[in-house]
């Protein structure tokens, strides 16, 4: 083979291990990164069709004692079982298992994230959920804090997004749903926020992501491991619902060199699907061209023999 060629080669599977151990070793910061866009607040609405009763909803969650920590079940069904069935996960687990419940329910929503520059790559956010809810006998499109057990307060005004844009929240409290919930987040709107960007996830692509999910999955025996491999395929396959924010740099800062390298290895790691079956036709076809000169060269000998 040619030394450009073999060059080529060497250089690209460096650059894929790369990008696979970086992905590997920060798994939420490439997924984070592969799926965050700007876009202008004003855009975020949309909201529009059906309401949920928030008390009864909320009021119905088990909340475990030790509830709180992460679970990894991506098969959406599944996780409702695990978040709101049972009482388990952290606030996006949460927020993600009431999703499911929404779309089978045929109501409109959206997952709102609190994102702080220096956490954030990390997995440590807040999660909520914007929906239009029933409580006091009126309807209400407002934030939601699943994990919190009910609706967060502002001089007790319930909070909007509108508000998170703002900051500058005072007076928090919340107004709790459930006996049981596992924290009391309020701690996010107050210094947290003031120093957060917003994430909007439009419901309809949650929705496609489920659905995705539903159609490649299967059972694998390790919950964690599904969750990187199918929610890794969701992200490559452009299927990973997008968090819009209002401004990448603010939310990145100083290490806005990160994105630009989960950016680079999600787009190596889906030329893949074309450069390796390129590189392992034409390693195949030089062994075939090898073997025939071989068994001509064979030939030859036994002939002048």
């Amino acid at each position: 083979m040619k030394q450009g060629y073999r060059v080529f080669v060497a250089g690209y599977l460096f650059l894929l291990f790369s990008s696979f151990t970086g992905a590997f070793i920060k798994p939420v910061g490439f997924q984070k990164s592969a799926s965050i866009k700007e876009s202008d607040p004003r855009k975020w609405d949309g909201i529009e069709r059906g309401e949920i009763d928030i008390a009864s909803f909320i009021a119905g969650i088990p909340f475990a004692k030790k509830s709180g920590g992460t679970i990894y079940e991506v098969e959406p069904e599944r996780k409702f079982n695990e978040t709101i069935r049972r009482g388990q996960g952290d606030c996006s687990n949460m927020v993600f298992g009431a999703a499911w419940y929404l779309d089978q329910h045929h109501v409109d929503y959206a997952i709102v994230y609190l994102l702080h520059e220096e956490t954030f790559l990390e997995g440590k956010a807040h999660t909520l959920l914007r929906v239009r809810y029933l409580i006091d006998g009126g309807v209400r499109r407002g934030l939601v804090d699943i994990v919190g057990g009910g609706l967060p307060l502002s001089r007790n005004r319930y909070i909007t997004i509108h508000d998170l844009e703002g900051g500058g929240l005072l007076n928090l409290n919340m107004r709790h749903l459930n006996s049981q919930p596992t924290s009391d987040d309020t701690q996010y709107f107050g210094r947290f926020l003031d120093q957060a960007e917003i994430g909007y996830v439009p419901g309809w692509q949650v929705n496609r992501y489920f659905k995705f999910i539903r159609a490649v999955y299967i059972p694998l025996g390790s919950a964690k491991v599904e969750k990187y491999l199918y929610d890794g395929l969701a992200v490559l396959s452009g299927m990973y619902p997008t968090v819009y924010v209002k401004s990448i740099a603010d939310l990145y800062g100083r290490r806005l060199w990160m994105r630009y390298y989960f950016l680079t290895s999600a787009w190596i790691m889906r030329s893949a699907l074309f450069v390796m079956p390129w590189i392992m036709t034409t390693i195949l076809l030089r062994i075939r061209s090898m073997r025939r000169a071989k068994r001509l060269m064979n030939s030859t000998i036994r002939m002048r023999g």
